[in-house]
């Protein structure tokens, strides 16, 4: 998982965790104390209550489960999006049985709908969120308007209010909506600017900043769970022979035509990147030395067997170097020995695989 995608589930995590049990113990308070009243629309204050409860359980599966996570919330949008409507249905059940004093109860409800929207806006995907505000207040917007119709005795001022805050919520509506969209704006360019930091523009991989960055992630990792990490680096053979007979031009499509097929050749989990020139560097987590020599006797092959349609029939080659992080090794020692087998790949005839030069080893 990218790491922003990884930093925005923890921080709707601890949102939930804060808002879910005051929210939760706040609907229980009011749906028991309003309950205890027998004048007011009773199936409102069961809604309420039944709201709480579900709240605080899905406080428990947020808390205990983090990885239903998305789940849960989908099914909090749809309970409250239920608990709005039965709310507004009863309402307005109750007014046709009995017209009269339910104005507040719509204003009451209404104070939700920009609530709901906001919620759904951080649950669902787009365009859910925008049908989901909208749908909510025109519901609201024909509820209220079958209650004032219905409600010969009511007053100016709870008319008044009513339409204030039917009005009210589709401002906020629009100023949810708004910020929204600026702060998705603003987070895709976010995004974009830190893709180019840390990506090579000719090929799309990663460069080396970025290379060092994931090579560091997957050395604490490793340390941390005790499993294997390891890294292919190689180097194309003679390349430069290709930039003189054939031009800077051409030799920029090989290298963007190996590192497509690198990238389609390694797992998902795999990262690869341009370290510079035309050196790539390969990071294989979970992998141990035997089974990444594979991977890199596997990628030398596809890059040996690449048709390039190069003006001769000159192929493009590549030496590669192994190493499997050691138990006190940095990821600059692992980095270091990767590119001392590279060396001894190169000196030992080239388009080949050499794996497991000791630290501190020097090619001959």
């Amino acid at each position: 998982m990218p790491p922003e995608t990884t930093r925005s589930a923890l921080l709707k995590r601890s949102i939930y965790l804060l808002v879910l049990p005051v929210g939760g113990v706040a609907a229980l308070l009011v749906g028991i104390t309003g309950s205890l009243d027998g004048s007011r629309a009773t199936a409102n204050w069961l809604v309420v209550t039944v709201v709480g409860v579900v709240l605080l359980a899905a406080t428990g599966v947020v808390a205990l489960r983090p990885r239903a996570l998305r789940l849960t919330e989908r099914v909090l949008v749809a309970a409250a999006v239920a608990a709005f409507l039965v709310a507004l249905a009863a309402v307005v059940a109750s007014s046709l049985r009995s017209p009269g004093g339910h104005v507040d109860d719509v204003v009451r409800i209404a104070l939700w709908t920009a609530a709901i929207a906001g919620f759904a806006h951080l649950a669902l995907p787009a365009p859910w969120p925008g049908r989901v505000s909208w749908g909510l207040w025109t519901m609201l917007v024909v509820a209220s308007g079958v209650v004032l119709a219905l409600e010969a005795s009511a007053t100016v001022g709870d008319r008044t209010t009513l339409i204030e805050a039917v009005l009210v919520q589709g401002c906020a509506l629009v100023l949810i909506g708004g910020i929204v969209r600026v702060t998705g704006s603003e987070r895709e360019r976010a995004t974009a600017m830190a893709s180019l930091a840390t990506s090579d523009a000719l090929t799309g991989l990663l460069n080396r900043r970025g290379a060092e960055e994931r090579l560091q992630a997957e050395v604490d990792r490793s340390r941390r769970y005790g499993h294997p990490l390891s890294v292919a680096w190689f180097d194309l053979d003679h390349f430069k022979q290709v930039n003189d007979r054939y031009g800077h031009e051409v030799g920029d499509v090989v290298l963007s035509a190996i590192a497509t097929v690198v990238r389609r050749s390694v797992r998902a989990p795999d990262s690869v990147a341009r370290w510079g020139g035309e050196e790539f560097a390969v990071v294989l987590p979970e992998q141990g030395l035997d089974e990444a020599s594979r991977t890199a006797e596997r990628l030398r092959q596809a890059i040996e067997g690449l048709e390039l349609d190069l003006p001769g029939e000159d192929r493009v080659t590549a030496s590669f170097g192994v190493a499997e992080l050691g138990p006190t090794e940095s990821a600059a020692d692992l980095v270091r020995r990767a590119d001392q087998s590279v060396y001894a790949a190169k000196h030992g005839g080239r388009n080949q695989v050499v794996a497991g030069v000791p630290s501190g080893a020097t090619a001959s």
